[in-house]
């Protein structure tokens, strides 16, 4: 399971980081878009109002026009008409907060009909919360031939202080400077809709990544776990063959063991119990013969006894664990040569420590299972066998001159699989080793086993000196 949860994590965690990276990436650029689109949105409503305020102006001075190309130098005349000009400009509104005010060029109030208590009063120094002098910039402003100032100012419909635009233009005949303006609070309105369209949009696209992101998960997990199924039921599968073949190996090898116990030893310590028992009754009769027949039944036991030790060298040789691997292999060519009547020719160099321990017990049982494939099926009177060694590993070469097979490894040949070749694999697959069977190419009869088996992975000990993984005698 822990196998699965890092496969799982290591499929899953690029999708997250490439899902992290395109949500930031996209709240990033919802971000410029926005600010982009306020920028553009302020300018436009800005404009928008600038020319409102200009078109208010020119309407007012139409409105004064007449009145103020009548004035003459007749005594009084000037100032009833500066009365009437200041009542028709406090008429003039264009919205609830939209009026006309009126300061002569030195700041002093002459008309404010929102803010009437103002009237009369000097303002040349009053600042918003901004600092801007307002008045003052508005004076300049219409000095100028007319333009816009912003400042911060109280909203008459709601007490509170907005942003506000004013355009101011000088009459030179009353030298005033009239002025309107507009309150900037519907920008903050429009401002806060376009945001919020904005972020539902991104919200519904981030919803849409994570339910992509959501069925990747799903997917992944529901593919793992397929595969995990499929992986589990080979593994169970080719557990249960490989029980199986255990147990076959273990009953043919019970069997090995059990005829050599019945066929050797068996006969021949029943030959050697009647041998005694003759030898007895014979030693009442003739001394002679009695000690002739007593030295047969010591032979039978002498023979026993070494029947005894070859059947313990097949099961676990001594010589491979005292030895080593090339005494133990010329051990077994001599034994093989004793027991066949075959030529048996053996040439090995000593491994040492090249190889570990198990790596030398599959040789040898690789070795052990090539003879008693040439010993059955080969037809061969000469048989050598080859141990050398190099900086990469030990190879074993087993020729013979029997009738040969097929070229090509054990697992390219099916006819190759009951003579326990297979065995010979599977020892070598646990230490990447490699196989190969083929026939002789050198003209004459018979057949090639060729063992790679690379050398021991070795590990720096705190002395400093290299030495196998596995423990070597």
């Amino acid at each position: 399971m822990y196998l699965k949860f890092k496969i799982l994590l290591l499929s899953i965690v690029p999708v997250a980081l490439a899902l992290a990276l395109v949500t930031i990436f996209v709240q990033r650029q919802a971000d410029l878009l926005v600010e982009r689109q306020v920028a553009a949105l302020e300018a436009r409503v800005v404009s928008e109002k600038q020319q409102e305020l200009e078109n208010y102006i020119e309407l007012a001075l139409s409105s004064i026009e007449p009145l103020v190309s009548e004035i003459t130098d007749v005594p009084g005349l000037e100032a009833q008409s500066a009365e009437r000009i200041k009542r028709i400009l406090s008429n003039l509104t264009f919205s609830d907060d939209g009026y006309f005010f009126v300061y002569d060029m030195e700041g002093t109030s002459i008309m404010h009909p929102k803010q009437p208590w103002r009237v009369g009063e000097n303002w040349w120094d009053v600042q918003d919360a901004d600092g801007v002098y307002l008045i003052q910039e508005l004076v300049a402003a219409a000095e100028n031939g007319g333009g816009f100032v912003s400042y911060q100012w109280e909203q008459p419909t709601t007490g509170e202080v907005s942003q506000k635009i004013s355009y101011a233009v000088r009459v030179d005949r009353f030298d005033w400077m009239i002025g309107t303006g507009v309150y900037l609070d519907e920008i903050d309105g429009l401002v806060a809709a376009l945001r919020a369209d904005v972020e539902e949009r991104v919200s519904s696209i981030f919803v849409v990544i994570w339910l992509i992101f959501a069925t990747c998960v799903v997917g992944i997990a529901a593919f793992i776990s397929l595969l995990a199924y499929r992986e589990t039921s080979f593994a169970n599968t080719a557990l249960r063959k490989l029980y199986n073949k255990l147990v076959d190996v273990q009953e043919e090898e019970r069997s090995r063991v059990s005829r050599d116990l019945h066929d050797g030893i068996s006969q021949i310590l029943v030959s050697a119990k009647y041998e005694l028992a003759l030898a007895k009754s014979r030693l009442k009769k003739s001394p002679e013969e009695g000690l002739e027949t007593l030295e047969g039944g010591f032979n039978r036991i002498d023979e026993a006894i070494h029947e005894v030790r070859r059947i313990s060298a097949d099961l676990r040789p001594k010589d491979l664990d005292d030895l080593g691997l090339a005494a133990a292999l010329r051990s077994l060519g001599q034994r093989f040569e004793a027991s066949t009547g075959l030529t048996t020719r053996v040439s090995t160099l000593p491994v040492n420590d090249l190889i570990s321990q198990d790596q030398k017990s599959a040789l040898y049982r690789i070795a052990q299972e090539a003879l008693t494939n040439i010993r059955r099926h080969a037809a061969a009177e000469n048989v050598e066998v080859h141990l050398d060694r190099d900086d990469d590993g030990v190879t074993l070469q087993i020729y013979d001159d029997g009738q040969g097979i097929k070229r090509g490894t054990p697992s390219s040949h099916d006819d190759l699989r009951g003579m326990g070749l297979r065995n010979m694999e599977e020892r070598l697959a646990a230490f990447n080793g490699k196989l190969i069977i083929e026939r002789r190419s050198d003209g004459e009869r018979g057949t090639i086993l060729r063992v790679e088996m690379p050398a021991a992975p070795r590990r720096r000990t705190p002395t400093g000196i290299f030495t196998p993984s596995t423990p070597v005698p």
